[in-house]
């Protein structure tokens, strides 16, 4: 009777087993299948070299494909395998000195971002040269502690895009520090613990930071900036901080607001925190970003705070500019779009503006037979940049012949054109500034 109990467990398991094979399998590759280790392959004759649902060696060979469940059977051609995104792993590294002064090198933000600032914090800390880090898919986070104490780094990436890190540390008393360093994924981390990570090859300028001082001032930024904005508050009251205004189309929210409770004494609750609500400027332009602190369920009484701050938004040209002073010839100029009616004659022309545009302005060598959408990989694209609120841009270039065209509503768009069908060039002398204006007259009258 025991036997008999056992051998039906058996059975079942056996069909159980059958079963959950059979279902791995695709339709070409079911009732080839045996459930002992070893048994003869229905397919060659071959002895099966695994138990479960696995063919044979000679068969799997034979058909060219995977052994599992030979879904690529005779007449089907194999596909070759697509060349793998190397998996981001991250890594650690750490240490302690007892000269607290070296402390000094850590990064004020609390993570590094490129690579000059890794190599300098490597060298203060590490020595020779720091470990190849790819800056466009990864970061590097870093915490310290205290006296001689190790330091182990956690971090945990929230849906609101804030790469919360928290730092664990031994606990002995005495001189010095201790670090810890950290790479993490790059991949949609917009904030480190409420600190703004800038755009990989943004070239904006660093972060700006608001506090409640700055209620009621003007600030600049220039397209890609990041701007945070830092306000005390205290969630368990019921009140917070929420955006009102977000500046649109001029700069945008970036993930929700974060909170982060301040350190409290042992035993005491509701002791408050820093709300952290974080802003990119998308184009140029003027705008208006604005928080209420109030009880969300209290929609009809008015905010205990309001911070409001006023931001004027620039192209990005600081860095071309700066760029441009050290060469002595390169090309400037204005984008602008005209509309209405612009037609010769006595009077005034009636409806006719002239609007300037902040748009891409893209720099070829030589000539360019017209195109209409940017290719950020053509082989004579030599540089991009953007025009100001007014419209003006300069480019620094080495003498030479050039066409510039600007990117209006995502098209390539230039209404000069040369005998030969292409685009109208630009020379570009030694020591000499040409000027190159790009006017819009597709939906203006003349």
């Amino acid at each position: 009777m025991k036997r008999s109990i056992l051998m039906g467990l058996a059975a079942v398991t056996v069909l159980t087993l059958v079963a959950r094979a059979e279902a791995e399998l695709c339709g070409k590759c079911k009732g080839l299948m045996y459930v002992q280790a070893l048994g003869k392959c229905t397919r060659c004759a071959g002895i099966t070299s695994s138990s479960g649902y696995k063919l044979c060696k000679k068969c799997g060979e034979k058909a060219g494909q995977c052994q599992v469940c030979l879904v690529s059977l005779k007449g089907d051609a194999a596909k070759p395998a697509e060349p793998k995104t190397p998996a981001f792993q991250e890594r650690r590294w750490g240490g302690k000195f007892r000269d607290a002064v070296l402390r000094s090198h850590m990064p004020k933000a609390g993570f590094i971002t490129d690579k000059p600032a890794w190599a300098k914090l490597w060298k203060a800390w590490r020595k020779g040269a720091a470990p190849s880090v790819d800056f466009s898919r990864e970061l590097v986070v870093v915490q310290t502690a205290g006296g001689p104490n190790n330091v182990r780094i956690m971090a945990r990436l929230e849906p609101s895009g804030n790469l919360r890190v928290m730092g664990a540390s031994t606990k002995m008393g005495g001189p010095g520090f201790g670090y810890g360093m950290l790479t993490v994924a790059r991949k949609g981390v917009l904030t480190v613990n409420g600190k703004p990570v800038p755009k990989t090859g943004s070239g904006a300028a660093p972060a700006v930071t608001l506090t409640k001082a700055d209620n009621g001032k003007t600030v600049k930024a220039t397209v890609g900036q990041m701007i945070a904005v830092k306000l005390k508050g205290n969630v368990t009251t019921g009140y917070s901080w929420a955006v009102s205004i977000a500046g649109m189309p001029a700069m945008k929210q970036v993930g929700k607001i974060a909170y982060k409770t301040s350190v409290a004494p042992r035993g005491m609750v509701g002791v408050g925190g820093m709300s952290i609500a974080t802003f990119q400027a998308v184009q140029a332009g003027k705008a208006t970003i604005e928080l209420q602190y109030r009880r969300p369920w209290e929609k009809n009484k008015p905010a205990a705070e309001t911070f409001k701050a006023t931001v004027v938004v620039t192209a990005p040209q600081a860095a071309d500019s700066n760029n441009a002073a050290t060469k002595p010839q390169g090309i400037r100029g204005k984008v602008f779009k005209l509309t209405g009616n612009h037609m010769p004659g006595p009077g005034p022309r009636a409806g006719g503006a002239t609007q300037p545009l902040s748009v891409p302005v893209h720099v070829f060598k030589g000539k360019i037979k017209p195109f209409a959408r940017p290719n950020p990989k053509h082989p004579q694209l030599v540089k991009t940049v953007r025009s100001d609120a007014k419209g003006n841009y300069a480019v620094a270039l080495e003498p030479g012949t050039y066409t510039v065209v600007a990117e209006i509503d995502g098209k390539l768009y230039l209404n000069h054109f040369s005998g030969d069908g292409s685009w109208s060039t630009v020379m570009v002398k030694k020591d000499t500034w040409a000027t190159w204006v790009i006017r819009d007259t597709s939906g203006a009258a003349f």
